[in-house]
């Protein structure tokens, strides 16, 4: 029996590995609706700057152009930085459901010995009250 319990992986590891790759993805949710907000405003802030821009007729010192080019490098290195976050989000998220998978399997391995150490126990209960009983009659008849 010891040596079947030796086997079973000890499962807080594994529950304290669950619950951080849960806050990771909780933390993902959150930085995915902060992208989506911030892909927002950067939509509004290009539509502005054309604005100006054609309102300055296309002319000036070029600077209004420079800005919008400016704008636009910016925004192409936020949105490489978006997307490794995302690809890390999804890394995570995978993490997570391997990990919940191992614990539910874990549970289930828990379960099975817990039920084979229940069944011990009573076997060994009924072998005792059947041997004192046994002995119990042999003292009645001495």
């Amino acid at each position: 029996m010891y040596k079947v319990l030796a086997k079973v992986p000890y499962p807080y590891p594994l529950l304290e590995a669950a619950i951080d790759q849960t806050v990771k993805a909780t933390e993902a949710h959150i930085l995915e609706a902060k992208v989506t907000q911030l892909c927002g405003v950067q939509d509004q802030c290009c539509v502005g700057v054309l604005q100006l821009h054609s309102a300055n007729g296309g002319s000036g010192n070029g600077t209004c152009s420079a800005r919008l080019h400016y704008l636009v490098g910016t925004n192409q290195h936020q949105d490489h930085e978006i997307i490794s976050h995302l690809a890390e989000a999804d890394m995570i998220m995978a993490n997570l459901e391997c990990t919940n998978s191992r614990v539910a399997t874990i549970k289930q391995q828990h379960e099975v010995l817990h039920g084979e150490i229940e069944t011990l126990h009573t076997g060994s209960e009924s072998k005792l009250e059947s041997k004192c009983t046994r002995l119990e009659g042999a003292v009645d008849v001495a």
